[in-house]
């Protein structure tokens, strides 16, 4: 038994024998094609976390808009004789920034939800398995690049910001970058 799968090596190398039960189960998960330590599937597992980390910070965004739209929203005085619908000049910004926070959470669900390469033969066909999740490391790390920009811009927000038509815009296209992006990923992995 010369031709032992990688994961004895760890094990050996902190003293301890992998033992007979250890490496038949080893030998069944490789045998299912799965080995802990191969290159590609450690680039699908990091992957999978730079994504995590993408809808984190999104989700950390989304807050951060959240709390300066209900700020906002409650510092609309209460209606009077005088003026029966106060807030006429507030309302567009809160519901402006309301739809950015649905755009947020509509991203990160993409994020999250993104596709990754098949594990079949047919794929092995057309493209190099590790160099495909090399391409779609660098997509998600770009990602994470815009991602963590834009939760550096709207860290400190407050609702007078919200007033701020630039903010909103810049906001949105930034967005839509990163929609761009994720779309650019889909069709990479359209064969």
């Amino acid at each position: 038994m010369t031709d032992l799968p990688d994961i004895t090596v760890p094990l050996r190398a902190i003293g301890r024998d992998p033992g007979l039960i250890t490496q038949q189960l080893i030998m069944a998960f490789n045998g299912w094609g799965y080995n802990w330590y191969k290159a590609t599937n450690r680039q699908r597992a990091d992957d999978l976390l730079v994504r995590a980390k993408a809808q984190e910070i999104l989700s950390r965004v989304a807050g951060f808009i959240a709390e300066a739209t209900h700020k906002l929203a409650g510092s609309i005085p209460a209606p009077s004789r005088a003026d029966p619908l106060p807030g006429r000049d507030i309302m567009p910004h809160v519901k402006a920034w309301r739809g950015v926070c649905e755009k947020i959470g509509s991203l990160a669900g993409r994020i999250g939800a993104a596709p990754a390469p098949g594990r079949d033969r047919i794929f092995d066909r057309h493209r190099d398995e590790g160099a495909t999740l090399a391409k779609l490391q660098g997509f998600d790390l770009y990602a994470l690049q815009l991602i963590m920009n834009l939760e550096a811009k709207l860290a400190g927000l407050t609702p007078a910001d919200l007033k701020d038509a630039a903010l909103l815009q810049g906001t949105e296209a930034e967005l839509q970058a990163i929609r761009r992006l994720l779309d650019e990923r889909a069709d990479f992995l359209a064969l």
